[in-house]
């Protein structure tokens, strides 16, 4: 009988310290303060990784806009390939103003996004994009990477208002701030502000092959140490490009050898202008 009450007394005891801790919180993580600098590596980065060094860099987008502050960076060190749907914002704090963005890292030259195909589509609504003219590239910012088929728009980037690319000095190759090529590549532009780049050819635009839109925005401001201040536009229509201008504006655009500041094409390119 006594160890009968015993065992009894045991149990009510354990059952009365696991109610206890039933009812005690549990532990309390601090949320992490969003970083000031993020690193973004499309090649060599992980998105396990806390982004706050060149060697703990994030892989995606998306990652590294969940670590930014309002006022922060996102630093792209190696290039990010975008083979889906996706849309890029950094839109500012309405009370504050501020607004972080993109930017080359000072340690690379390279190409930050290319759009590829079949399926890459990113549309870019109120961010910055900035070349970090500090930097001799070697490349443009967004390079549209379309396939062979004329008939399919199979790599697209859709660029709208509250869009900023500026500032990319592509010292080797052409287009400063975006480069078409491929029959299936196309760029619309339906707002925003392209400034302040430079190329060989096509200060702000190169369309090598494939389409670009122009509905709305401004290129203002670029430069081309040789023809294209604001596109370059070369190829013949035997390839199925086009370009098309039904908006917007180009002004203060230069091209070092005296032709078209504005826009250079060849004569027997297919160009539309529906202003």
């Amino acid at each position: 009988m006594t160890l009968l009450k015993n065992t009894r007394r045991f149990l009510a005891g354990v059952l009365a310290v696991l109610l206890v801790c039933m009812t005690l919180p549990g532990p309390v993580f601090a949320e992490s303060e969003p970083l000031e600098a993020v690193y973004l590596d499309g090649v060599n980065g992980n998105d396990i990784n806390d982004g706050d060094s060149t060697n703990h860099a994030v892989k995606t987008f998306a990652k590294a806009k969940a670590l930014v502050s309002d006022t922060g960076v996102i630093y792209i060190t190696g290039k990010v390939m975008v083979s889906d749907a996706q849309t890029w914002s950094l839109p500012g704090d309405p009370d504050t103003g501020f607004q972080a963005m993109l930017q080359r890292y000072s340690g690379y030259n390279g190409c930050l996004v290319e759009i590829s195909y079949p399926d890459g589509k990113l549309t870019l609504d109120d961010i910055i994009i900035d070349g970090n003219a500090n930097v001799n590239a070697t490349s443009e910012m967004l390079f549209i990477s379309g396939g062979i088929d004329n008939t399919v728009v199979d790599a697209v980037l859709a660029m709208n208002s509250g869009v900023i690319l500026q500032n990319n000095k592509n010292t080797s190759g052409t287009g400063g701030a975006v480069r078409i090529l491929g029959k299936g590549a196309r760029f619309e532009m339906n707002g925003g502000l392209i400034t302040g780049n430079q190329a060989n050819q096509g200060g702000a635009i190169c369309l090598d092959t494939g389409h670009f839109i122009m509905n709305g925005g401004m290129i203002t401001d670029n430069s081309a140490n040789q023809e294209g201040g604001g596109i370059y536009y070369a190829s013949p229509p035997s390839e199925g490009q086009r370009f098309e201008l039904n908006g917007g504006g180009l002004i203060n655009n230069t091209a070092a050898a005296g032709s078209g500041s504005a826009i250079f094409y060849i004569t027997t390119a297919a160009a539309t202008n529906r202003l």
